[in-house]
This record gives structure tokens, sequence and C-alpha cells, in this order.
């Protein structure tokens, strides 16, 4: 299967292998969008990964990402490292799955929980009081309401083309937890705007 993918300043070609993670692409949250809704987009080389923001559960995480959108010359060092697949049951408490992780470049102090909304696929969550995030690829009852939920995603393309992409094995030298980590870390850029032609992104080793 081919796709054809526009980020406004960038055409791709790709090629998806029958049954790949980006060709089975999830189903999205059931959104009752409202006009006006605010968004920003986190371009990545494989399109824009575009987010909704949700300001009425997490005030001070939305806050300081508008901020950092807003700040020039800011996410210089954003990317994605880590993706745990999606189960093919339900996992219970662990271990880890269904996510795809990365960083901010959000400034100090980074915001620590708030929120009511339990983490579910879809949701865009922080890890309280640093700069990393998460997609939820999953649901994520057992975390109950321990992560600021701040986003929907609202197309999977992009998200899900990263989380396909090859990883090694790293175990945790606390906790002893076996994580998922990507061969290379895949940049990316925010804006306000899909159209906004980022700066060059290279994914990192």
């Amino acid at each position: 299967m081919r796709a054809l993918v526009c980020c406004a300043w960038l055409w791709i070609l790709v090629v998806l292998a029958p049954g790949s993670t980006a060709n089975r692409l999830i189903t999205t949250l059931s959104l009752d969008t409202k006009d006006g809704a605010e968004r920003i987009f986190l371009h990545t080389d494989f399109g824009a990964i575009p987010i909704r923001l949700l300001p009425e559960n997490a005030p001070t995480v939305v806050a300081a990402v508008r901020e950092m959108v807003a700040r020039p010359g800011s996410c210089a060092d954003c990317a994605f490292y880590r993706n745990e697949a999606r189960p093919k049951k339900k996992e219970g408490l662990g271990p880890p799955y269904g996510l795809l992780q990365g960083r901010l470049d959000l400034t100090k102090p980074y915001p620590a929980v708030e929120g009511s909304l339990q983490v579910k696929a879809g949701h865009v969550a922080m890890i309280p009081g640093t700069q990393e995030f998460f997609i939820a690829l999953s649901d994520h009852a057992e975390w109950e309401t321990s992560h600021a939920v701040w986003g929907i995603v609202e197309d999977w393309f992009a998200a899900d083309f990263v989380a396909s992409h090859d990883y090694k094995t790293y175990k945790h030298p606390e906790h002893g937890t076996i994580m998922r980590m990507l061969v290379e870390e895949f940049k990316f850029t925010v804006s306000s705007s899909e159209f906004e032609a980022p700066a060059t992104i290279e994914a990192t080793t």
C-alpha cells in the first residue's frame, strides 16, 4: 500500500508493508469538535500531528505549551524516543504498553499533576514535574488521574508511523522496568498552524 503524505513544505511517498502499524491506523476518539477549538501541531518528517488543547482540564500545562509554541527558537531538542506497543489484550498494571513518549521544551518550573481526566487512547498527557509527555495509544485506567491530560490527537497518521519504527529494549536502572526505546529519536517542531513550515527535521541517534 502506498500513501502520499503532504505537510505543506514536504511531499513523501511512503510504502507501507501489509499489516504494519502505520497501515492499520487506529480509530480516533469520537470528537465533538467545536469551531474555534485551539490546536497546536507537532511537525514530523511524516506529517503534522494535530493536537486539540484541553485548557479546561489542564490549564497550567496548556499555558506552558502555549508559551513554548510562542517562544522563538523553542523545541530544538523536542523528539519522540519511546514506543510501547498497543496490547493484544487488556494488560492490567503492566508492563508498560500503549504509548508514544517524547520530550517538549517547557520553561521551569515544570507543571505538576492537574485535571480530572483518566488517560484514554488519543489523549496527550504530561509526566508530572518533567517536560516529558506521551500520546496514549491505549486506555490507561490503571493510572487514574496521575497524569495531566492536556490534549487530544485528531489525526493518527504521523504518530502511528513514528510508533511503528524499530526499537531496542532498555532496563530502568532503579525500577527494573523493561522499556522500548526507539533506535532513532524522531525530532519534531511545534507551531499553531498546520501549514507553518518548520525548520529541517532530522532523526537523531
